[in-house]
């Protein structure tokens, strides 16, 4: 009878983990889709994160509900399936947070702005360091204290309140093992960007060579925002090529402004009850009005 329940509970688990590998194989293949068809860095950033966000409430709905068949089974979930994926998370927040701080100058001034932020994910490193040996090493000794979630203690390690709150999904250091993955992958974006602006240190220069600009915008920031992106999704620059950076960039030069974190307020425009732009609907009746004027 043992070994009926058993062989039940062996091919029981084996559904689960088709389950989880699907989650995670669509999840990298939606992924991809979004890398392929976005340029732009911060829009590829906020479509991942939106996809992984998904997948995690997928993956930790499941988990809850389906008891792990053993220990180990847990353990392995806690140190590599779930930091695998959070990693991605970790990784495209950064990505979203640091580009749409990216200052606007030099090659030199935003090299120097990469680096401070590989200086940053350096010292989580070194002050997790007895940690991060341990997930360098691919020791075990200890997996049974850190990946099991009846083991979890604030005294090990406090990473991430989240992971303390939430007792179904949160391991000691899953949270840590995820952000030792996300960091080394930002740190790889960052050295990849300085390595670009060495290879061509006048791209970020030229358009301040060209003319001062003697037009100021003196409407509404939310108004100018509203035109970066009608400007954008027009597709009306380099053939649809242009990214919405490459818009605003060139929005605030010509016009002395600084749209601040535009990302974030066209995420407010969108949450509007009525989506029409206010601005833009304000400016179309100005200019029917001046054509309707022009003809008297």
């Amino acid at each position: 009878m043992k070994k009926i329940i058993d062989n039940a509970k062996n091919y029981f688990y084996k559904i689960v983990k088709k389950i989880y590998a699907k989650i995670i194989g669509d999840l990298e293949k939606d992924l991809k889709k979004v890398d392929l068809t976005n340029q732009d860095a911060i829009v590829k950033a906020e479509k991942s994160i939106t996809l992984i966000n998904a997948g995690l409430k997928e993956l930790r709905k499941f988990v809850t509900a389906n008891p792990f068949h053993s220990k180990q089974d847990e353990i392995d979930f806690f140190k590599k399936m779930k930091p695998e994926i959070f990693s991605k998370l970790i990784y495209f927040v950064s990505i979203y947070d640091i580009e749409s701080k990216r200052p606007n100058g030099g090659a030199k001034e935003q090299t120097i702005y990469f680096e401070t932020e590989i200086k940053k994910c350096q010292v989580y490193y070194n002050d997790n360091n007895a940690f991060y040996q341990y997930y360098k090493r691919g020791e075990t000794y200890s997996d049974k204290q850190y990946f099991l979630r009846k083991n979890k203690t604030i005294s090990i390690h406090i990473d991430c309140f989240g992971s303390y709150i939430d007792d179904d999904f949160a391991a000691n250091l899953d949270t840590t093992y995820a952000k030792f993955m996300g960091y080394k992958l930002a740190i790889q974006y960052f050295q990849n960007e300085i390595e670009k602006l060495s290879e061509n240190p006048n791209e970020h220069q030229q358009q301040n060579n060209v003319y001062k600009p003697n037009l100021t915008w003196t409407g509404s920031k939310v108004g100018a925002v509203e035109t970066v992106y009608l400007l954008h999704a027009s597709e009306v620059f380099n053939n649809g090529k242009a990214t919405i950076k490459d818009v605003a960039d060139t929005f605030q030069f010509a016009f002395n402004i600084d749209l601040g974190d535009y990302y974030h307020s066209f995420s407010e425009i969108k949450k509007r009850k009525n989506v029409i732009p206010k601005f833009l609907t304000f400016a179309m009746a100005k200019l029917l009005a001046f054509i309707k004027d022009s003809e008297k």
